[in-house]
């Protein structure tokens, strides 16, 4: 983000679990609280980021739309039904008598909002909602965003959040004489990743906000921040409170769920509440979203996660000069205190393998089982050469070229060791990557003179698998794959 808040002020994520899935929220200051509805043009975590430098004082929190960004997987898809659940995310939340925001678009949703509160709030306003009446009037929608192999329609949707800030509503053929400031490319880079979430879905909100932005009534519009903060008057002092209302979400729906440590916020998909822990560590780099198969097939009887690493993902990014794998393994026994575990059980994949192994060497009593699906050794001169020759350096620039960038790199790179591009897209069903964990778990747990059971709920051998050594040892190899299990 281009603007430094106060020290104690610190933007931070947080999940309020509604019946219909997850509303995401950021949270800043300290104060009377304002709630922002978040428009489609700037990312919530940017708007909370502009009104908390606009109006110091209060206590901000923006709210994602349901479907998109971190509120993607929400049910609510038309307007009735995403003012009911953002009514009751901010009941969740214990904001009462707050003041109410709808920036562009979301501005439409204020009065049904508001209407829907428990307490009602001490004002209702919009901001931005002029324009956003003037874009329904010039016909302004988003381009064609059904996901291509080739990455376009990222570029596309960039093009089309920038114009909204660059030219006239009224007539987007025109440069727009004044306004907000213009997002720095980092600004409009987290935009574009809440928008890429679900494309299609936030071109359907699009249009479904700007059938009811006529609704809106003109004179309880604003025009910018500065607005905001003189409408403003900062007279209660109120404490940061905790964000609260994280909960589990039912049967096998994956949930998110913000962990402050020491180390750092981390992030986390989980599946179910209780049982035994089990903990999935991914491959390195990106996000854990590509295990939420995984998660599932493996949430029978137990409570799953996985993380994204520090630095990646949606989880925070320290400033780290160098990171190694035993800085990842002190992260993950940072989060195992921080969640309340005594100890969890441990399934690593890839790098996630890995640092699996160092946690349960560095901190035994927090690892019960660990189990290492294809574990990678990385020699130091062939990762030297990965570093120098497989890993451009990627920065937003203000005319989205670095999206073709990391789309292509992405789809050509092959050095994780997962075949090729397409066969790593391919999708798989949750049945059948249960199967294939199941299997490995099953073939790689046993232990001397204490059988482990399966998820199956089959008892595993107490003799060790074919190819492994007879006497009672902590790991194992065999040909043309390594399986270890580490237990005490």
């Amino acid at each position: 983000m281009s603007r430094s808040l106060q020290s104690n002020a610190k933007l931070r994520p947080f999940y309020l679990t509604t019946a219909g899935g997850q509303i995401r929220a950021w949270r800043v200051g300290m104060g009377p609280d304002v709630v922002i509805l978040a428009g489609l043009a700037l990312a919530a975590a940017v708007t909370a980021e502009r009104a908390a430098v606009a109006c110091p004082g209060f206590r901000i929190t923006a709210l994602e739309l349901p479907g998109i960004g971190g509120s993607a997987d929400h049910d609510a898809d038309e307007a009735g039904a995403i003012s009911a659940a953002l009514a009751e995310a901010i009941g969740i939340a214990g904001v009462e008598g707050c003041v109410l925001v709808g920036c562009d678009l979301a501005g439409a949703l204020v009065p049904q909002v508001a209407a829907q509160l428990a307490v009602a709030p001490v004002a209702a306003v919009s901001l931005g909602g002029e324009r956003a009446k003037a874009w329904n009037r010039s016909g302004i929608n988003p381009p064609d965003l059904a996901p291509r192999t080739d990455g376009t329609l990222l570029t596309a949707l960039w093009l089309f959040l920038r114009d909204r800030h660059v030219l006239r509503a009224d007539d987007p053929t025109q440069p727009a004489p004044s306004g907000e400031p213009i997002p720095t490319p980092s600004e409009l880079d987290a935009t574009l990743v809440a928008a890429a979430v679900r494309p299609v879905r936030f071109a359907r909100l699009w249009s479904e906000l700007c059938r009811v932005s006529n609704d809106l009534e003109p004179a309880a519009d604003l025009q910018g921040f500065a607005e905001l903060a003189t409408m403003l008057s900062p007279t209660l002092d109120a404490a940061m409170a905790e964000p609260s209302g994280t909960k589990p979400l039912s049967g096998d729906r994956i949930w998110h769920h913000e962990v402050e440590t020491p180390r750092g916020r981390m992030h986390l998909r989980r599946v179910g509440g209780e049982g035994r822990p089990l903990l999935v560590l991914p491959t390195g780099g990106g996000s854990s979203a590509q295990f939420a198969p995984v998660l599932r097939g493996l949430a029978a009887g137990r409570q799953t996660f996985s993380v994204d690493y520090l630095g990646n993902g949606l989880s925070a990014k320290p400033h780290r000069s160098t990171v190694t794998i035993d800085d990842l393994a002190e992260d993950m026994a940072a989060l195992i205190d921080a969640l309340g575990f005594r100890e969890v059980d441990v399934w690593g994949s890839h790098t996630g393998a890995v640092v699996g192994l160092e946690l349960a060497l560095r901190h035994p009593v927090k690892v019960g089982r660990l189990v290492m699906e294809g574990p990678v050794f990385v020699s130091p001169d062939f990762q030297t050469d990965l570093l120098e020759r497989y890993f451009p350096p990627i920065a937003p620039d203000g005319w989205g070229r670095h999206l073709q960038l990391v789309w292509n790199w992405h789809g050509t790179c092959s050095c994780s060791g997962r075949g090729t591009a397409s066969s790593a897209r391919r999708p798989a069903s949750s049945a059948c990557l249960r199967r294939t964990t199941c299997t490995t778990i099953q073939s790689a747990s046993w232990k001397a003179g204490r059988p482990m059971t399966a998820p199956t709920g089959r008892p595993s051998p107490t003799t060790p698998p074919p190819g492994c050594p007879a006497s009672p040892v902590r790991r194992w190899s065999r040909p043309g794959r390594t399986t270890c299990l580490l237990t005490r």
